[in-house]
């Protein structure tokens, strides 16, 4: 488990990177990959599972909206409902915003609540 304030050594593209928990915005599955978005707008690929990453992220801050999403809810700007009882998450400083599921919607209602 990692605490917010703990660096992750990770290998991020091609490159091995300090990267801080807390800068982290969200992570995405891509593939047999996934992607990490951080505050200071840098994306990178990383050989970790979804699973993986939610095991061993700080729960306080981060929660799953998707099958493929896992977000930092420190950045969270807003939250729109969308079609068909699903949500739209807009994160601080990301112009797309990110789909939460009906499935997780509930849990995310739960947490914040």
């Amino acid at each position: 488990k990692l605490n917010y304030d703990d660096r992750l050594f990770l290998m991020v593209g091609r490159h091995f990177k300090f990267l801080k928990v807390d800068t982290i915005l969200g992570v995405s599955a891509a593939g047999d990959y996934s992607e990490v978005l951080t505050s200071d707008g840098n994306k990178g690929l990383t050989h970790k599972s979804m699973k993986e990453w939610e095991a061993r992220l700080p729960a306080q801050y981060f929660i799953r909206v998707h099958r493929s999403t896992i977000i930092n809810m420190e950045f969270v700007e807003r939250i729109e409902e969308w079609f068909n009882y699903s949500f739209r998450v807009y994160l601080k400083g990301v112009e797309e915003p990110f789909v939460i599921s009906r499935r997780y919607a509930a849990k995310l209602k739960e947490k914040l609540g």
